[in-house]
């Protein structure tokens, strides 16, 4: 099945052992003047349920003239790495990288960054940092690390009342899981202690 018009898929280099796939989005009318957007997505299920909003958007900019790259970061979607292993550190630094892909590949001056729940958090602390970001957009951002993290706890002790009719693990010792380097299952996806560590400071 073809691409549509102006979009390409593409891998290039993470800032570790693994390299990172997008979708560039290119306009009709290439206008370098314009900067190119960087999408930046949310974790786990809501990266799922937020996938056919970040096609229809980058679509619409792109409509108007602005190139957008749409990419997984390390362990998520089509990406290298394992998703345990993902930090903030990780993140914030493969943002970044995608940035420089997306001005090479447009020859933009400049980057926007949008970003959504926890990705809009790593959007903002990566611009903390950026001195030609034209646009910033968060998108309902997870302003409590600690609270965004016991949420994704609170998935695994229900999977596990539906599993086996029986809270087996509590969340604190879920975490002492992850403190001992073995990863715990929040819909389908293995977090690790350097995602949870890093993300829950942020507030």
């Amino acid at each position: 099945m073809s691409e549509p018009m102006g979009e390409t898929p593409l891998f290039f280099q993470g800032s570790g052992d693994y390299t990172l796939f997008g979708v560039l989005h290119r306009p009709a009318q290439p206008d370098p003047v314009r900067p190119a957007f960087v999408f930046c997505h949310p974790l786990g299920e809501e990266k799922l349920w937020a996938h056919r909003v970040f096609v229809a958007y980058a679509r619409e900019l792109a409509a108007a003239g602005y190139p957008v790259l749409r990419f997984d970061l390390m362990g998520n979607g089509d990406s290298g790495g394992r998703f345990g292993e993902l930090s903030v550190t990780a993140a914030r630094d493969d943002i970044r990288l995608a940035m420089d892909e997306a001005r090479r590949l447009t020859g933009a001056a400049q980057v926007s960054l949008l970003g959504l729940r926890l990705g809009a958090t790593l959007a903002s602390l990566v611009a903390e940092t950026t001195t030609d970001l034209r646009h910033l957009i968060l998108w309902a951002p997870s302003l409590d690390g600690d609270r965004y993290l016991q949420d994704l706890l609170r998935i695994n002790v229900m999977t596990q009342m539906a599993t086996y009719k029986q809270v087996r693990q509590e969340r604190p010792e879920l975490v002492a899981e992850m403190q001992q380097g073995r990863t715990v299952n929040v819909d389908g996806y293995e977090m690790g202690w350097p995602l949870y560590s890093s993300v829950s400071p942020i507030n």
